[in-house]
């Protein structure tokens, strides 16, 4: 679905099982916590992976913690590299 602005509202349902064997190639690397402007915040459940891919993605703003509100997924990146990927 894309709202009259031209962007997604969300991940296109046909695009998960090819972003899903993305991320499953990557291996899992050991739990982490989140660290927030607040200090570390644990993440229940998580499954951390290498960052090694980048996905563009829309937000409302950043909260307080430094963490995103409001993200919409835009699609994966392939032209840019994860290790030069900066905080806009």
């Amino acid at each position: 679905m894309r709202p009259s602005s031209g962007k997604r509202v969300a991940l296109d349902l046909g695009e998960m099982p090819m972003v899903m064997a993305e991320i499953m190639t990557l291996g899992q690397i050991e739990g982490r916590d989140v660290v927030g402007n607040s200090g570390k915040m644990s993440v229940t459940g998580a499954n951390w992976v290498r960052p090694e891919l980048v996905a563009e993605v829309t937000f409302l703003t950043w909260t307080a913690d430094g963490l995103l509100r409001q993200v919409v997924y835009e699609g994966l990146r392939e032209d840019k590299a994860a290790r030069d990927v900066r905080r806009e």
